[in-house]
């Protein structure tokens, strides 16, 4: 697995790589922006005629197990390790969190997977042997001080398929950079940024 540190002003991002399994991204601080829209929007532009010549088809939400922690908000800031069971084994702090902040977290789960037939959602059982692209996201609000930071996992589950283990494991690695770009370009508001640094 492959991490790369990022610097920029005011912050920095990290991106963690395993070839051919997943990405992870984190970026911190950055400004408002709904990760979910964006990732939904970047992906209906994506279609196996784009990228393989073959017969126009695209992603399909997929409903597997994991896909029904859903989308929810903690009225907390939550640790790292909050996909861990049982969550209370470790406490490892969000980016930028200190003993004085105070915040929420957007949690959510979703599950996609190339179809070359309908665009309604498939079930567990129905699309299991084709594998999936699953993306868990966390992203915390600093109401305290008026910034984000954002911890993106990009995973793909390899069935044993080539073709499509190929294709999931393709556009983890292009939405990763995508996402990773749009948060960077998400900056802090100067006030945001005025009362970290002051440690308000």
């Amino acid at each position: 697995m492959v991490g790369r540190f990022q610097p920029y002003e005011g912050g920095a991002s990290f991106t963690r790589s395993d070839p051919g399994r997943g990405e992870w991204i984190e970026v911190f601080p950055h400004g408002e922006l709904d990760v979910k829209a964006e990732l939904e929007r970047l992906m209906r532009g994506y279609d196996e005629s784009s990228w393989f010549g073959l017969v126009t088809s695209g992603l399909r939400r997929y409903n597997n197990i994991h896909a029904g922690i859903g989308d929810k908000v903690e009225d907390e800031l939550v640790s790292l390790d909050y996909w861990r069971l049982p969550s209370t084994l470790t406490k490892r702090y969000p980016p930028g969190w200190c003993p004085r902040s105070v915040g929420r977290t957007r949690v959510w789960v979703g599950c996609w997977q190339w179809s070359s037939r309908s665009s309604e959602p498939i079930g567990f059982q129905e699309g299991s042997s084709l594998g999936w692209l699953e993306v868990s996201c966390l992203t915390w609000n600093y109401t305290d001080k008026g910034n984000h930071g954002t911890s993106l996992v990009l995973q793909t589950e390899r069935v044993g398929n080539p073709s499509y283990d190929a294709k999931h494991a393709r556009l983890a690695t292009l939405l990763g950079q995508q996402i990773k770009d749009r948060l960077l370009a998400a900056r802090p508001t100067e006030e945001s940024r005025r009362r970290r640094e002051a440690k308000i």
